[in-house]
């Protein structure tokens, strides 16, 4: 979850939180590129950015409206930004989503991780007054809750430095009891939860409905 900013001569700023900053120093990180070092293909279909470690990232869109970096190791996703911080009862609805997981996880020498990954498809609900269902293909339910703004969420935006630089209207979270997060991630390491002492999970999707960072 975060924000890329990109000015009138292409340069990029972005920041953002990283739950595997957990390990490290830092939930939230950041960076930038200069406009210099993003190449337009000849196609016309794609830009090239070249990373200081000498791999590339490219950057396309989608007829959807989504905003795509593909990189070495993860996927960004992107919409703009919403113009509110509140949902938007407009896009309530049932959505169709594939999440990603993987069991028994473990990070080896070498950020090396192994464990068994898989993919299921899921059903998406979410109400007018914002309260989320997930169910999987045999209805059973992995998470609900009822979203909250990232921009109401003290742990991701409080208006300081320490925290996310911008409040991400569109971008939401939602209340997780302890014990459910844990049944939903692969532990060791949390790749999809907070610290313990954070009684709140994400639900990570690799394809959500084109409203997945932009339901305000």
């Amino acid at each position: 979850m975060g924000t890329i900013t990109i000015d009138a001569q292409g340069n990029t700023q972005h920041d953002g939180d990283w739950p595997f900053g957990v390990f490290s120093q830092s939930l939230f990180n950041g960076g930038s590129f200069v406009a210099s070092s993003i190449q337009e293909d000849s196609s016309g279909n794609f830009f090239t950015i070249s990373e200081s470690s000498g791999s590339n990232d490219h950057v396309f869109g989608t007829q959807s409206g989504f905003f795509v970096v593909d990189t070495g190791s993860s996927a960004i996703l992107g919409l703009p930004k919403a113009s509110a911080k509140n949902f938007d009862p407009s896009v309530a609805g049932t959505y169709t989503a594939i999440f990603y997981e993987k069991a028994g996880a473990q990070t080896g020498q070498g950020n090396v991780e192994t464990g068994t990954p898989s993919e299921g498809q899921a059903t998406v609900t979410i109400a007018a007054s914002g309260l989320m269902t997930i169910t999987d293909s045999h209805n059973n339910t992995l998470a609900s809750g009822t979203l909250v703004a990232a921009a109401d969420t003290s742990y991701l935006y409080d208006g300081t430095s320490n925290k996310l630089p911008d409040p991400c209207f569109g971008m939401f979270t939602f209340p997780r009891q302890r014990a459910e997060c844990n049944r939903m991630c692969s532990l060791p390491p949390m790749r999809s939860c907070f610290p313990a002492s954070r009684p709140r999970c994400r639900f990570r999707a690799t394809r959500l409905i084109p409203a997945t960072m932009g339901l305000g």
